[in-house]
């Protein structure tokens, strides 16, 4: 494009050329020409380049957005299969507790109730690493990003 913006430039100032030529000696002349074409060829280079910069920027921004959105619609399909598995290990901790309530108030013998009990324990230790585990990967992802 720096070819092309040269040649319309040296076109446009073929008449001005001569006029410079008449008016000025030999070469007082060519510097006095070339100094205005440096000066059209970088007053049109600024210009075009801001605009430039205007479009890839607007172009970056939407690609950023889309890139949130898939983003966001990935993080939400995360969500709601830990929201599930969690509420299925709360809900087993939660019917744990209650047959162990139940059989508090019936106790038959020792070896029922060591098992609640180890039920009870083994759901509560699950819920509460998947609870870790997913606050270190969340943290985890905002310290890399």
């Amino acid at each position: 494009m720096a070819k092309l913006l040269e040649t319309l430039i040296d076109k446009s100032m073929e008449h001005d050329d001569s006029k410079i030529q008449e008016a000025f000696e030999g070469e007082k002349a060519d510097n006095y020409s070339k100094a205005i074409k440096e000066g059209i060829y970088k007053q049109v280079y600024d210009e075009i380049k801001e605009e430039a910069i205007e479009e890839i920027t607007q172009q970056a921004l939407e690609k950023l957005k889309k890139i949130l959105e898939k983003e966001k619609i990935k993080n939400l399909g995360s969500l709601t299969i830990t929201g599930v598995i969690l509420a299925f290990f709360v809900g087993l901790v939660v019917n744990e507790t209650t047959a162990f309530i139940d059989f508090l108030k019936n106790i038959p013998n020792n070896i029922g109730w060591m098992i609640s009990v180890g039920v009870v324990v083994l759901s509560v230790i699950v819920i509460l690493l998947i609870t870790v585990f997913i606050f270190i990967k969340e943290a985890l992802q905002l310290i890399s990003e």
